[in-house]
């Protein structure tokens, strides 16, 4: 973390840069060396669809660690790069000033950029409830997602947009697993946060798209498994409630990021300098439980709203089957 906002992150521009030169004698000097010697230069180009994935990283991460000071950069790259989105374009790569890379050629958005802030969108509204407003600008997004690339007649979504103009091989609109299974959760999620049937209905259009593709994958299909287990799996949400400052809001916190559980949403509700003890909430699915109030006791409160759900060995894919 530290490494990626003191080295590739950018303020002015509002993003993070792709990478730093692999220079192996630079690396391979002690700390202390290599502050006296010149760094391997950076990418001058940030990208939009990293940025999202590391604003959602730091997100998780503020609450985690704890380091609530992660929050503030997290949400100016998202702020950033979701301004231009609702202005209408959403650039691959731009520069230290916010412009579109000029070397780029204009063939329109990509699915990866546009899943990257459907899902940056849904996070953030989740870890930073201050902000309302990440909830209808996730709705306007998943609308443009679904303008832009989703195929009606046989489901799923192309890796870009339509353009009869672009050049060479950009005329060909594909449909890659990774950008579908990022669009996929990120759908998953506002229809948690919103409660609105369509967009699990478009998720299960997505997973359905590659039940006999994703094989073809091979170990890179991880991530379709685990979309399509969290589409059959209700999410189980944790809603934290206190003083981040404090050391029982602190604990209660580390006790959520160790559940085994694999799909929760958490929930931030701070209160600073509030008084009242910190405390959590568990909802699954419809149904939620008394809060518990000591870090202890979370795991086995966990374990008991699990019960009765769907075992870890279900065949995930039974759902999908004769489709």
């Amino acid at each position: 973390l530290d490494y990626l906002l003191n080295t590739l992150y950018c303020e002015k521009s509002g993003g993070f840069r792709g990478s730093q030169g692999a220079h192996s004698d630079y690396f391979a000097l002690p700390p202390q060396a290599r502050q006296v010697q010149e760094p391997p230069p950076v990418d001058p180009w940030r990208y939009a669809a990293g940025s999202l994935q590391a604003v959602s990283l730091l997100l998780a991460a503020a609450w985690k660690l704890p380091r609530p000071e992660l929050t503030g950069p997290a949400l100016q790259v998202l702020d950033n790069l979701a301004a231009q989105a609702a202005a209408g374009r959403l650039p691959h790569a731009f520069d230290a000033d916010g412009q579109p890379s000029a070397q780029l050629p204009e063939s329109g958005d990509l699915l990866t950029d546009w899943a990257a802030l459907l899902n940056a969108l849904t996070d953030a509204y989740h870890c930073y409830p201050q902000r309302p407003d990440y909830q209808p600008q996730a709705v306007a997004v998943a609308a443009e997602m679904e303008r832009r690339f989703y195929d009606s007649s046989r489901g799923a979504f192309f890796d870009t947009e339509l353009d009869p103009a672009a050049a060479g091989h950009l005329r060909i609109r594909e449909k890659p697993l990774a950008e579908n299974v990022a669009a996929a959760l990120g759908l998953l999620k506002l229809h948690h946060i919103t409660g609105d049937g369509q967009y699990r209905q478009r998720a299960e259009s997505v997973l359905s798209a590659f039940v006999e593709a994703n094989r073809e994958y091979g170990e890179h299909a991880a991530g379709y498994a685990i979309a399509v287990d969290q589409f059959l799996h209700p999410p189980l949400e944790i809603t934290l409630e206190g003083d981040p400052g404090g050391n029982d809001y602190q604990g209660m916190a580390q006790a959520a990021a160790c559940l085994d559980y694999p799909h929760i949403i958490v929930k931030t509700d701070l209160a600073a300098g509030g008084g009242n003890p910190a405390q959590a909430h568990i909802c699954l699915d419809t149904v939620c439980f008394p809060p518990i109030r000591r870090p202890a006791d979370l795991a086995a409160a966990v374990a008991a709203a699990l019960q009765g759900t769907p075992g870890p060995i279900d065949n995930i894919f039974e759902r999908f089957a004769g489709l």
